[in-house]
């Protein structure tokens, strides 16, 4: 115990070791240094220079940056902390962007230039600090998230470094199958991932096991769970119950050397819309748009609706009055002596060749649903 603290009590007072003053002051400083350590120990971990880990993703949430990728170090990810921090100013002038790097690398940055690019409305980075980036695949992060820039029309095209290196970009650019939307019946789709270096396609050079599939969504403990089982490939289906209601899939891609680049895709699930399904019972034919065209020639077929609502079938749930079936001929016309006495109040519907001439077109109108 600090013995000064003692002191300040009146001589009248007894301040040896066995007193019960002595004792409380001991009790008390001893409350006090560790409330004091625990206050150190909260501003260390609220300041963005010296956070990390979890700490430094918690600091990041509160400015809308999240690290999804364990790639992206704890240097890095503060160094876009830091510049997200600083272009709420909203100083997107040359000034501003001078500002903003001085601003993350400190005296770093004295020797930092803006100088035009090569196209119109397009700008490189001269002289950029290599304080925080300790490796290259970190630059080439850095490189990619610069390029994805883009205010007032200006881009940025390239970056050097002040160590006289130029950086290489990779994107990763994913596309879906089947929309990004699914439902009861669209109930997959298969996401492609396509890698581009420096603007030039390269996915075709590229091993298979490169290629690696995460989910992003509203919980970390699902999420955690869905993730423990690897994927991976250069394309990978994911289905309606992958995820909940909405979900991000990244696609990422790295190898031991400077690649490591990653693409996003948003699924949505649609688990509201009545779906009308219309299929053959064999299965050859089918269509979720409640309607179905057979061609001249098909011979005798039975068509029947299924219908989903929230992703639940509760076809057999809906009385017969509330299925009528439309048919059109080739031109659009509808049917009416057809659809008024073979396709009112029925689920399916039975169809011959006498019934078409070129093409016909079947539809299902589904009534009494809210």
């Amino acid at each position: 115990m600090d013995k000064r603290m003692i002191d300040y009590l009146p001589s009248v007072f007894p301040k040896h070791e066995e007193s019960k003053n002595w004792k409380f002051f001991q009790l008390f400083q001893e409350t006090y240094d560790k409330f004091k350590t625990q206050t150190e120990t909260l501003d260390v971990l609220r300041d963005i220079q010296t956070a990390q880990g979890a700490a430094l993703d918690k600091i990041g949430e509160v400015w809308g940056l999240y690290r999804t990728r364990e790639e992206l170090t704890d240097e890095l990810y503060r160094t876009l902390i830091l510049i997200r921090l600083h272009s709420r100013r909203e100083d997107t002038s040359v000034n501003g962007i001078l500002r903003a790097i001085r601003y993350v690398y400190a005296e770093e940055a004295e020797d930092f230039r803006i100088v035009p690019g090569s196209k119109p409305f397009s700008i490189s980075l001269d002289n950029l600090p290599t304080k925080a980036l300790t490796n290259l695949r970190e630059r080439n992060q850095l490189a990619t998230l610069a390029r994805k820039l883009q205010t007032a029309g200006v881009v940025v095209e390239g970056l050097r470094f002040d160590d006289g290196q130029e950086d290489d970009v990779y994107e990763c650019l994913l596309t879906s199958s089947n929309g990004s939307t699914l439902n009861a019946v669209r109930n997959s789709t298969a996401l492609s991932a396509r890698v581009f270096k420096n603007g030039t396609e390269i996915t075709d050079s590229l091993n298979e096991n490169l290629f690696s599939w995460v989910r992003v969504s509203g919980s970390v403990a699902e999420d955690a769970t869905f993730n423990s089982q690897a994927r991976t490939g250069k394309t990978f289906t994911f289905r309606y119950e992958d995820f909940d209601s909405i979900a991000h899939f990244c696609c990422i891609v790295t190898d031991e050397n400077e690649l490591n680049t990653s693409g996003q895709f948003t699924l949505s699930k649609d688990s509201t819309s009545v779906i009308v399904q219309i299929s053959t019972p064999d299965g050859t034919q089918s269509s979720e748009e409640g309607q179905l065209i057979i061609p001249q020639g098909t011979g005798l077929i039975t068509l029947v609706a299924t219908v989903w609502k929230g992703g639940v079938n509760i076809t057999e749930e809906l009385p017969l009055n509330y299925f009528r079936w439309v048919k059109e001929d080739k031109d659009g016309n509808t049917d009416e002596y057809w659809s008024r006495h073979q396709g009112f109040g029925v689920k399916s519907v039975l169809v011959s060749k006498n019934d078409i001439y070129i093409q016909a077109t079947y539809r299902c109108i589904i009534t009494g649903i809210l």
